[in-house]
């Protein structure tokens, strides 16, 4: 009970600090993506850019339970809007009057993406993809609290994830539970990059890149310099030699391998997951969203 008071009592001194405050006039740009695209490596590269750029990588509260909530407590948009501005209020004040920009790298941000325009006028987005191969290898390895202990769609996940039964998926909701690991992180790579792509078609300040280019020796500069264009960066110049040099410098890279490749996974699994993700993939490919 005291707990929960104090939270009441820290959220309305936040209020308080926030009262004239609004997003209507920030620049405001957000990173999204499936997970495992590099977005926290991103947000340490654009604060390096300009010191007028306050940017973050999936700050406190990081929107996580917003995004699942939405469908599966039936959230309406009201409610889930509120909660976003809520959840964004230590950001306004840290931002407002300071910076000419903010941008936020979050990848929890994918399922109430079309919400956050809502709440940031300004707002542009940049989404991600990645090779689904490499993302799984990527997140199957991946212990999102670093005790190796802890996986995600795995049985002893720490968080409550989305899952099929939210949005409806009537083709895997029966098969849940039978899936493996492996498996499920499929599914959540199709149905991430399915909504972005919906969310893409209806919102024209959105620039799509694919991971593979963007953190490349031979073509990252290029994408980079999209991305600096795109968000409107006042100075729009970058140090090429810093920027390879940062490449190489993994921030949120897999301590322990679980796995080494895609091909270590079964050839039942890999033939299950390629019937999962090939939807996904092929309309990616038709919009020219990712090359395979």
């Amino acid at each position: 009970m005291l707990k929960k008071l104090k939270k009441k009592y820290n959220q309305l001194q936040l209020y308080c600090k926030t009262y004239g405050k609004t997003w209507d006039n920030i620049n405001t740009n957000f990173i999204i993506s499936t997970g495992r695209t590099g977005t926290n490596s991103l947000a340490v590269l654009l604060n390096s850019i300009s010191k007028n750029i306050y940017a973050v990588h999936e700050p406190y509260p990081d929107l996580f339970e917003v995004a699942v909530n939405r469908f599966r407590l039936n959230y309406n948009n009201t409610t889930a809007i509120n909660k976003i501005k809520q959840a964004r209020y230590r950001q306004l004040i840290n931002v407002y009057g300071k910076f000419d920009m903010f941008i936020e790298s979050n990848p929890n941000l994918t399922f109430i993406s079309d919400l956050l325009p809502m709440v940031f006028p300004k707002s542009k987005f940049l989404i991600i993809s990645r090779n689904y191969k490499d993302y799984l290898v990527s997140a199957y390895n991946k212990s999102p609290d670093g005790s190796g202990n802890f996986f995600p769609y795995n049985k002893n996940d720490h968080r409550k994830r989305i899952i099929p039964n939210d949005l409806a998926d009537n083709k895997y909701i029966i098969q849940w539970d039978q899936m493996s690991q492996a498996e499920k992180l499929a599914w959540y790579y199709s149905a991430a990059n399915e909504y972005l792509i919906k969310f893409k078609n209806s919102n024209r300040n959105v620039l799509w890149l694919q991971f593979e280019k963007l953190f490349s020796t031979e073509t990252g500069i290029e994408e980079m310099k999209k991305i600096i264009k795109f968000f409107g960066f006042k100075n729009k110049s970058i140090d090429e030699v810093s920027f390879i040099k940062h490449l190489g410098q993994k921030i949120n890279n897999n301590k322990t391998l679980r796995l080494q490749s895609y091909e270590d996974f079964s050839v039942a699994e890999r033939k299950n997951i390629e019937k999962i993700v090939s939807p996904v993939v092929k309309r990616m490919q038709e919009l020219a969203l990712h090359i395979y």
